[in-house]
């Protein structure tokens, strides 16, 4: 059970949070994941719903990439409730059973040269706060400039859902 209840019913909310209940409904389909937590501070709870519909499905980050490296987020932080979300969609972009495992495990010597790339790229960047030159390097010759801003900031967003489901305690159902 979390920490604190979460909000799941727009009449918790006082009438001028509303709409951002419904907005949060409107492009998610419910209000569930870390929102209920989130809509404790509903202003919060809309800048993040409006980043995460960006990273997730406007952006220029393919889904293969994104997911994989949300997991490599999800698994540094023992986020138990993002990985539940993830790996299921992780593997419906094709990640093998295999890549999912060795981020898992954090055993990422049989990885793909493109997914020891993330891996070490999302690592570094959780692990050492900042990304070694060579990885850097690396990554400019895989990815455009705008798509590895957007791959840094879906760490640095998962991170965000991580420190509150985590630090909430909501664990996947």
């Amino acid at each position: 059970m979390a920490r604190i209840p979460g909000i799941t019913d727009r009449n918790q909310l006082d009438e001028a949070a509303q709409p951002i209940f419904d907005e949060i409904v409107g492009s998610r389909g419910s209000v569930r994941g870390p929102f209920p937590m989130l809509l404790h501070s509903p202003e919060m709870a809309r800048r993040v719903a409006h980043l995460g519909t960006y990273l997730r499905f406007e952006g220029v980050l393919d889904a293969y990439t994104r997911e994989f490296a949300v997991l490599v987020t999800c698994a540094t932080f023992n986020c138990e409730f993002e990985w539940a979300a993830h790996s299921p969609q992780a593997r419906e972009v094709g990640v093998s059973e295999q890549s999912i495992q060795a981020v898992r495990d954090s055993k990422p010597d049989g990885l793909s040269a493109d997914d020891r790339l993330l891996y070490d790229l999302v690592k570094e960047t959780l692990n050492d706060h900042r990304i070694s030159d060579a990885t850097f390097t690396r990554a400019r010759a895989r990815f455009s400039d705008s798509a590895l801003m957007e791959l840094v900031g879906t760490v640095g967003y998962y991170t965000l859902l991580a420190c509150v489901l985590n630090g909430f305690e909501v664990k996947p159902e």
